[in-house]
């Protein structure tokens, strides 16, 4: 049995053993590697954090899957170097790991992979994770609507975003006490990032000002819907600041 997949975690387990969680094509994929933590261990490269990497598995009865062979394909440790890229990391990491369950990860699998090459060439790294956070919330059932009006179904006149219900609301509906308008290029953002393709990561970016109130709005929604506490939000935004 291989994957290709992307190391999200791994977690020491007894002297030099661990426990490692990828993100593949298929969902998260959870395993043994025994020895790995010794730094002469021949699959250790292969299991850096957020390398790209190939591996081959052997099977036990009962005791699941358990590393056999690992290959590295891409390391991205240069990203290590700069706090704002690491913190945008393992804001994605963090979004992956507790955002979705195992199987609808599969959804930003290709999200991911694009997200680090994306972060890798200095594309702008809020813009990145703002998809990438907008990706996660649609693969875990909670995307917003953006193709019509949440309540009417109307394609026209869209004047605001409705986290509470759930997406775009039409001026027949708006209801002033509890939505407020919202200007057409923050309703254009919102349906771009609900609707970008995985190959479109570095299409398009948006200005410090936008993604950080998008970012705001997107923890709090997934707090609210998931229980999220997002410690890599407030890692990048002091990483941002400095």
């Amino acid at each position: 049995m291989e994957f290709e997949g992307i190391v999200l975690r791994v977690t020491p387990f007894k002297e030099k053993d661990a426990m490692v969680n990828v993100l593949t094509a298929t969902g998260v994929l959870s395993f043994m590697a025994r020895g790995v933590l010794s730094i002469e261990n021949k699959n250790a490269a292969s299991l850096t954090q957020y390398a790209f990497s190939r591996f081959e598995f052997s099977e036990g009865k009962g005791t699941g899957l358990s590393l056999k062979n690992g290959t590295l394909i891409k390391s991205y440790e240069e990203s290590f170097k700069s706090l704002d890229r690491l913190a945008a990391l393992s804001l994605l990491g963090e979004l992956t790991l507790h955002g979705v369950g195992e199987d609808e990860a599969s959804a930003i699998y290709p999200y991911f992979k694009n997200a680090l090459e994306a972060i890798e060439s200095g594309f702008d790294l809020l813009t990145t994770v703002i998809v990438f956070f907008a990706q996660v919330l649609k693969a875990a059932g909670y995307g917003l609507e953006v193709g019509h009006c949440v309540f009417c179904d109307s394609t026209k006149d869209i004047v605001a975003v409705s986290y509470p219900d759930g997406g775009f609301v039409c001026k027949n509906d708006l209801d002033e006490e509890t939505m407020h308008p919202a200007d057409a290029r923050y309703l254009k953002i919102i349906r771009y990032l609900f609707m970008v393709g995985p190959e479109d990561v570095k299409r398009v970016a948006f200005t410090k000002e936008e993604c950080l109130g998008i970012l705001n709005e997107f923890k709090e929604y997934a707090s609210d819907q998931l229980g999220l506490s997002l410690k890599g939000h407030e890692l990048l935004l002091r990483s941002i600041k400095k």
